[in-house]
């Protein structure tokens, strides 16, 4: 598995262990990255996905909601 460039430069290693490991450093990881983005809209109430292939952001979209 190649490591990962992040757009801002910064690379990341993925373990090199089984598929389950990996698995688990990805959610972990999307976990992280999901509420440092949370915590910068502490209003928004919706949901934002990314498409990402090959380790590039194709797109991003956000759907708003209401409370």
């Amino acid at each position: 598995m190649n490591d990962i460039k992040l757009n801002n430069g910064q690379e990341i290693k993925p373990p090199r262990q089984s598929r389950e490991e990996y698995e688990k450093w990805r959610n972990t990881l999307l976990r992280e990255k999901g509420q440092e983005i949370a915590a910068k809209f502490p209003k928004l109430y919706g949901n934002i996905s990314f498409n990402i292939q090959n380790g590039k952001l194709i797109n991003w979209n956000m759907k708003l909601g209401g409370k």
